[in-house]
C-alpha cells in the first residue's frame, strides 16, 4: 500500500497486487534421497541363500524375478496370472497379501529402485517413489491423532528422521499436489494394531486428497487386516506361489551372476 502524498486531501491508498513467488520446491527428486534408495534397495538380500560360503553382493535388477497374482477382475474362469508390477502401474491403490519370503519387500524395493534408475520406468516417468518400511514408524506417538493426510505428514515426517532418507515433508506434498507420487508402505504385519489403522486410515485421506497419488500396501495375510481391507479393499491381491518356470528362471540368473562375477569359487554353469 502508498499513502498519498498530498497532505491536503484525505488519506488515500493504491492497492497493488504483489507479485506472488512459489515457495514449493521444484519436482526434482533430491539426490541424497536416490543414494538412500540405491543403498537400500540396489542389493538383494540374499542371507538365507548364501548361508556360509563366500559373501557376495548380488544386484536386485540382474537377479529380480517377477511376481504374479490372479487377475483383479475375474472375467472368465481361466485367466493367465497377472505381473503384480503391471497392477501397481496401472491403477491408484493395491494391497499385496503374502505369506513370509514370498517376496512382498523385495518386489516393493525393486519397483522403487527401478522408478530411480530408469527414466520412463512402467511409463513412471518424472514419479517419486516413497518407500517407508513400517517397522521404521516404531515409536511414533498415536496420542490424539486423527486419521487423516495431516498425520499422514506427520508419519511421514517421522520416517524421513528416523531413517536419514533426506526426503522432507515439503518435497513430498509439492510430488502429490502434482499427482506424482507413489507410496510403497511395506510390512503392515511388523506393526501394532492401532498404529496399523492409523496410517491406514492417514493414507486413506492422502488418497482422496491427492486424487492422482498411488498407494501400495503389502504385508503378510495376518497384517492385512479388517482396517486395511476396510480402507484399500477395492484392489487387494495375494502373491502365488513361484512357478516352475519362475523357478528355473531365478535359478539361470542367479548362477550366471555368481558365474560372471568372479567373486565366488562356484564354477557350476545355469544349465547344471
Amino acid at each position: 500500500w502508498r499513502k498519498d502524498g498530498d497532505e491536503k486531501k484525505p488519506p488515500a491508498y493504491d492497492l497493488k497486487k504483489a507479485a506472488v513467488r512459489s515457495t514449493a520446491p521444484h519436482l526434482i527428486i533430491p539426490g541424497k534421497y536416490k543414494e538412500w534408495i540405491n543403498a537400500r534397495c540396489g542389493d538383494m538380500d540374499i542371507t538365507k541363500l548364501a548361508g556360509r560360503s563366500t559373501v557376495i553382493r548380488v544386484k536386485l535388477p540382474e537377479i529380480y524375478i517377477s511376481l504374479f497374482t490372479n487377475p483383479i477382475d475375474k472375467k472368465e474362469e481361466k485367466q493367465e496370472p497377472v505381473d503384480i508390477e503391471d497392477l501397481i502401474a496401472h491403477g491408484r491403490t493395491l494391497v499385496i497379501e503374502g505369506r513370509a519370503g514370498s517376496g512382498k519387500t523385495t518386489l516393493a524395493k525393486h519397483f522403487a529402485h527401478m522408478m530411480i534408475e530408469s527414466r520412463d520406468w512402467k511409463g513412471l516417468e518424472g514419479q517419486l517413489p516413497v518407500l517407508v518400511f513400517l517397522k521404521d514408524l516404531k515409536g511414533f506417538d498415536t496420542t490424539g491423532l486423527a486419521g487423516n493426510s495431516d498425520t499422514a505428514e506427520k508419519l511421514l515426517a517421522y520416517w524421513s528422521k528416523a531413517t536419514d532418507s533426506f526426503l522432507d515433508v515439503e518435497t513430498i506434498r509439492a510430488f502429490c499436489e502434482a499427482g506424482k507420487t507413489v507410496f510403497f508402505l511395506d510390512g503392515l504385519d511388523e506393526i501394532d494394531e492401532s498404529l496399523r489403522e492409523l496410517v491406514v486410515r492417514s493414507f486413506h485421506g492422502i488418497k482422496i486428497k491427492h486424487e492422482n497419488c498411488k498407494i501400495v500396501l503389502s504385508g503378510r495375510p495376518h497384517g492385512v487386516n479388517d482396517a486395511v481391507k476396510k480402507w484399500f479393499g477395492q484392489r487387494h491381491v495375494e502373491i502365488l506361489p513361484l512357478l516352475m518356470t519362475q523357478v528355473e528362471q531365478f535359478i539361470h540368473k542367479w548362477f550366471q551372476f555368481v558365474y560372471e562375477s568372479d567373486r565366488s569359487d562356484v564354477k557350476k554353469t545355469a544349465r547344471d
